[in-house]
């Protein structure tokens, strides 16, 4: 049960410095339109940050010491990454694939090399849950979550090359997720 605690206050702590930026950003006060992935993601990433904690009431499985290790950089690394990315979009940020009236391309800080820092932290938590608890079952969950995420990026690359000036450009000289490999 202490790893469960553990892993609360784990999560805990992955989404407050978020909602400290997002507040101080004041991108939280337009309600944008929800569309299906908007719907899709939502319950999705609750789903994987909650199956470990009932794969672990269930199976009781104990991490050891380099799976909490490795999942704990993984949450900072998450967060870095959330936050980092709410500080340079701004005002910019939406959960939906949308441009915002008088949206200008971001490519300063971490969007320079990288077009989709917060989609990697999201892949980063995905992966850091069920590694916490040792959650075998969760991870199947994570892999849905990572494809489902591919999928977006795609659509949201395909309409921003349409509907952002200088985006289609920006594709060529930046990396989707990682540097060097996709």
């Amino acid at each position: 049960m202490n790893a469960i605690y553990a892993y609360i206050s784990i999560l805990l702590l992955y989404h407050i410095p978020e909602w400290i930026v997002v507040l101080r950003n004041d991108s939280w006060r337009r309600k944008p339109q929800k569309d299906w992935k908007v719907l899709v993601f939502g319950p999705l990433i609750k789903l994987v940050m909650l199956s470990p904690i009932i794969e672990q009431m269930y199976f009781g499985r104990a991490t050891g010491f380099w799976g909490y290790a490795v999942s704990v950089v993984l949450f900072v690394l998450a967060s870095a990454l959330r936050v980092k990315g709410h500080l340079d979009l701004r005002q910019g940020f939406t959960p939906n694939v949308e441009v915002i009236e008088g949206q200008q391309l971001v490519d300063k800080g971490i969007y320079r090399s990288i077009r989709h820092p917060m989609y990697l932290a999201i892949i980063c938590l995905a992966i850091a849950c069920p590694a916490f608890l040792l959650a075998y079952f969760s991870f199947a969950v994570t892999l849905i979550l990572i494809f489902c995420l591919l999928l977006r990026i795609r659509a949201e690359e395909e309409y921003l090359a349409v509907h952002m000036p200088g985006y289609a450009d920006y594709t060529k000289r930046t990396w989707a997720l990682l540097p060097r490999i996709y």
